[in-house]
């Protein structure tokens, strides 16, 4: 996948948060702006 920039529209992905919830992004969010940090844990 390439690298988003700017005025690139966000790929649809899923995700399975802990608990097993799940987020569906961009849809799941509201607004036009939104943060996302992703943490891989401590390996």
């Amino acid at each position: 996948m390439a690298m988003l920039t700017p005025g690139s529209t966000f790929p649809d992905i899923k995700l399975t948060l802990v608990g097993g919830a799940r987020l569906s992004l961009p849809a799941d969010i509201s607004g036009s702006w939104a943060y996302i940090a992703f943490y891989r844990g401590g390996w």
